[in-house]
């Protein structure tokens, strides 16, 4: 575990004892990278794993599906149903449970899934299997669940007081999931300290360092970069404004939607990628790509400008000097099944749509909202911000002061933060990071293996040194 960080090390091994996991930790501290590993040295040890998010984004950005697509989960406010879907036997057979960005997981979402799983895990017990291990992973210092007002008032009426923000942590089966909780400290994203050290500040709603991070932040516009706003309109109007600008013909590429079996029209499928479904595109537009190229030579989120737009594909001078001809992709719409051809069942993934469409889209301007869980050499950010957490990921997004230029001074009131979240934290700091016991491993190990490879006592005296490295915010 050389390339682990030590509070790396200690989750991936408690993930690997069986624990249940909430893991946290500033933006870019490695949390999704120490859980792809596990991952994949969970599906050597013939273990079936299922990923899932709540988002198209989050889910793409690890490999995995969105809730509503695994469960055939309804969209709106999920509120007094009787039986929540229906006995799943891909869930049943599923060893590890992983939940991406945990934190835009709304409450309704995420006490609907618990029930899906505390009903597998009868029927698994029933035949002689462990509990379904859950893994949950976010920062809910960033932003929030979704909810429109309408869905406010049905969910604030159906839980019988003000749902606030509505996070996951607030629902009562939080606590019945009976988490490890790990808190990630050092940040690997950025490398300038000084940026990290305001970044921590920001995180955690203090807002005395927010002149000094403007006074020391670039101050030469950059036209390359990408600009970065709060508001849609906004966004839409520096996008609209730059594609007017040039002289040239617009072509518009509309997306194809290809369904399997008998969900046609379904909705979800359209939320489920980040393509844009109608692309208006120019010569000389700038552009982000969507997809890494299978040769390393872009990556999702590279920058570049229209050079061509051919009809089968669009060729891309990329920011790193590079001349591409971007095809149009598919990308595939998965969710988990039952493969019970071999002597024991094996979760696969069995696509169930495509979405075809060129991996581009105009990149003068992005939402903070839709920037979550990318990162940029260059941003120009309007830091107008009014959702806890939403300048801090603003923010975040970028690698290092040099390349952040803000176009006007940041007001203090941008930066809100739940007393929700900070009250939760003060708890969870509280049990995290801590020893684990050997009676515990115990417990877990009765469960997970057979006590002849349970866990050395010299690695649980290692893990015991991180005893007091976390103090209470």
């Amino acid at each position: 575990m050389g390339e682990f960080t030590y509070l790396q090390n200690y989750a991936y091994t408690l993930m690997k004892l069986g624990f249940n996991i909430f893991l946290t930790g500033d933006a870019g501290t490695g949390k999704s990278y120490v859980v792809r590993k596990f991952i994949y040295d969970a599906q050597l040890d013939g273990k079936n794993i299922m990923v899932l998010a709540p988002t198209g984004i989050a889910a793409g950005n690890i490999g995995g599906v969105t809730l509503h697509n695994q469960f055939n989960i309804p969209l709106g406010p999920l509120v007094g149903i009787k039986r929540v879907g229906k006995d799943d036997s891909a869930l049943e057979n599923t060893d590890v449970l992983v939940i991406e960005e945990i934190s835009m997981c709304r409450i309704d979402l995420f006490e609907y899934v618990s029930k899906l799983v505390l009903r597998a895990n009868s029927e698994r017990i029933a035949r002689g299997k462990k509990p379904i291990q859950l893994i949950v992973l976010g920062d809910f210092f960033q932003l929030p669940p979704v909810t429109t007002a309408d869905e406010k008032k049905v969910l604030d009426n159906y839980y019988g007081r003000d749902i606030g923000l509505g996070f996951a942590f607030e629902s009562v089966y939080w606590t019945l999931h009976e988490f490890k909780n790990v808190i990630l400290l050092d940040v690997v994203r950025q490398d300038n300290k000084e940026f990290i050290e305001y970044l921590n500040k920001i995180r955690l709603g203090d807002k005395t360092c927010i002149e000094d991070l403007y006074n020391r932040s670039s101050k030469v516009r950059d036209d390359s970069a990408i600009n970065m706003c709060g508001l849609n309109r906004n966004v839409k109007a520096i996008n609209d404004r730059g594609l007017s600008k040039i002289d040239a013909e617009l072509v518009e590429y509309q997306s194809i939607i290809t369904y399997e079996d008998d969900i046609e029209g379904n909705e979800i499928l359209k939320n489920s990628t980040s393509v844009e479904h109608i692309l208006q595109l120019k010569v000389g537009a700038r552009v982000m790509t969507l997809v890494n190229d299978k040769d390393g030579v872009f990556y999702n989120g590279s920058m570049g400008e229209v050079v061509d737009l051919a009809g089968d594909y669009i060729s891309v001078k990329l920011d790193n000097g590079w001349t591409v001809n971007i095809e149009r992709y598919d990308w595939p719409i998965y969710k988990y099944d039952v493969d019970y051809s071999g002597t024991k069942e094996k979760l696969v993934i069995k696509q169930i749509g495509t979405v075809t469409q060129f991996p581009l889209k105009l990149a003068y301007a992005i939402t903070i909202h839709k920037s979550q869980g990318q990162t940029f050499d260059k941003v120009n950010l309007s830091p107008y911000s009014w959702d806890c957490g939403q300048l801090y990921v603003a923010l975040s997004r970028v690698r290092s002061l040099d390349g952040l230029y803000i176009d006007c001074e940041i007001d203090p009131r941008y930066l809100v933060i739940s007393l929700g979240v900070i009250d939760f934290y003060n708890k969870t700091v509280a049990t995290a990071n801590q020893n684990i016991t050997q009676e515990e491993i115990d417990r877990i190990s009765t469960v997970v293996r057979p006590k002849s490879d349970r866990i050395s006592e010299d690695t649980v005296k290692d893990m015991n040194k991180i005893t007091n490295m976390f103090k209470s915010l």
